[in-house]
């Protein structure tokens, strides 16, 4: 079968979580979509960024909130420390109860994060 006809798929690089080093983590709004309505939903991911970031041994160094998506500069404590903080983050909801919109997961508006 010539290579042209040939269906090319390529798994993603392995990231590299270096105890210390910090590093920029960008988390997306699934299509495009805001994440944030108001200025409460900004201080309920800021809250919820600081319980989680602790729990996961993770330091923030910065962090800029979007419509649309948030950047961080973050260190891990460990290996593990930005993915466990990812993923706890993703479970907590985005908006907070109060809030006029609809209650969603972070995981259901972010849809994923990048280094």
């Amino acid at each position: 079968m010539p290579l042209m006809d040939m269906e090319v798929t390529m798994a993603r690089k392995p990231r590299f979580n270096l105890p210390g080093v910090p590093q920029h983590v960008i988390q997306r709004g699934s299509n495009l979509e805001p994440c944030f309505f108001s200025e409460q939903n900004y201080h309920f991911y800021l809250n919820a960024l600081q319980t989680v970031s602790q729990k996961a041994d993770c330091v923030i160094h910065a962090c800029v909130l979007i419509t649309n998506h948030v950047h961080q500069l973050a260190s891990p404590g460990a290996v593990a420390s930005i993915p466990a903080m990812m993923q706890a983050l993703g479970g907590r909801p985005l908006y907070h109860p109060a809030s006029h919109h609809r209650a969603a997961s972070v995981a259901d508006i972010c849809g994923g994060y990048t280094f």
